[in-house]
């Protein structure tokens, strides 16, 4: 109703026009929820002003046992147990396999519009609770690291790869689930009609 939206918009202090985010009363009507819906390749996730909430669902299933990319648009401490955090160093080829190598972060602490490894561990539930942060403005923000010959993009906005793009070929992902002979977390080339949702990473060479 007009009147929730009125009541939501009192709580975060915010909410010009964002899209990719939700929010709602908390249990206790003390505090606002966020949900970010992104998993889905066309979703975009927009962010003009800093929304302070109780908690986020970002709704990513992290596959213990697995690598993945994150990027989050807050700061945040990942909690014992989930994984190692790393920050991307280089593409290097290991045993005959170009494998792509990270600097473990200090603390796990992981800061907003950053793309990040994570290694999930194999005993996590794969939960994430974020409690109380500050979901951070994204609109022009850099979001790549890079490191010789390779860039590694976060990204907000979804991405489908088609014929003509001209990444084909350069660019490389992490794979989400089984797929021929990729498994979750192998590190492949992506071809026309691979996608990524937001706020995931891949890495483009240059060449």
């Amino acid at each position: 109703t007009a009147e929730d939206i009125q009541d939501l918009k009192a709580a975060s202090a915010t909410l010009k026009p964002i899209s990719g985010v939700s929010l709602a009363k908390d249990g206790d009507g003390e505090g606002v929820v966020a949900t970010l819906d992104i998993n889905e390749p066309a979703a975009k996730l927009v962010i003009p002003e800093d929304i302070e909430v109780s908690n986020v669902d970002i709704g990513i299933d992290f596959v213990p046992g697995k690598t993945m990319t994150l990027m989050l648009p807050f700061d945040y401490d990942v909690p014992e147990g989930l994984g190692t955090i790393s920050e991307f160093t280089r593409v290097e080829k290991i045993g005959g396999v170009w494998t792509a190598t990270g600097t473990q972060v200090s603390n796990n602490h992981i800061k907003a519009h950053t793309p990040y490894l994570i290694h999930v561990a194999k005993e996590s539930d794969g939960k994430l609770a974020s409690g109380s942060v500050t979901i951070k403005a994204n609109i022009n923000v850099d979001s790549e690291a890079g490191e010789g010959s390779w860039t590694f993009k976060g990204t907000y906005e979804g991405k489908t790869w088609v014929a003509g793009d001209s990444e084909l070929g350069h660019a490389y992902g992490f794979a989400g689930q089984q797929k021929d002979n990729a498994s979750p977390g192998d590190f492949v080339r992506v071809g026309a009609g691979a996608a990524i949702p937001p706020m995931r990473a891949y890495l483009v060479h240059a060449s």
